[in-house]
């Protein structure tokens, strides 16, 4: 058996714990948007920032959704492993661009840094298991 067969088990252990996280990331954000307000300040409560919170909370939703779908099914999963490394990417470089103009805390460096760890993570989950 070779070590990329061996793999498989854990590989899909962190695929469904990536996707379960996504979901719940996105869905928490719909349920509860001030929880994003330490990284887009308070134009989450209304507006254009709300409408632009909300989109990303539904991409994410739905992007975790189709990952744990696909996997409970046995479909390929590869794809939305790199659909989801796609989004991290442009959400971590748009953090790190922005961030002198976010809000004081440290959270933006913070949501930067998990993403770029998520693309890590996820590049070795999108692109190593079978599935």
């Amino acid at each position: 058996m070779s070590t990329r067969q061996r793999l498989q088990p854990t590989l899909r252990r962190l695929a469904l714990a990536h996707a379960a996280t996504r979901t719940a990331i996105g869905v928490g954000l719909l349920v509860s948007p001030a929880v994003a307000r330490p990284w887009f300040g308070t134009g989450v409560d209304e507006g254009a920032g709300r409408v632009a919170l909300q989109a990303f909370a539904v991409r994410d939703a739905l992007v975790g959704l189709g990952q744990l779908q696909s996997l409970r099914k046995g479909y390929r999963v590869r794809h939305w492993f790199q659909l989801a490394l796609a989004f991290e990417l442009t959400d971590a470089l748009a953090t790190m661009q922005q961030r002198r103009h976010l809000p004081g805390s440290r959270f933006p460096d913070a949501v930067a840094l998990f993403a770029l760890s998520g693309i890590i993570g996820g590049a070795a989950v999108g692109f190593g298991l079978d599935e």
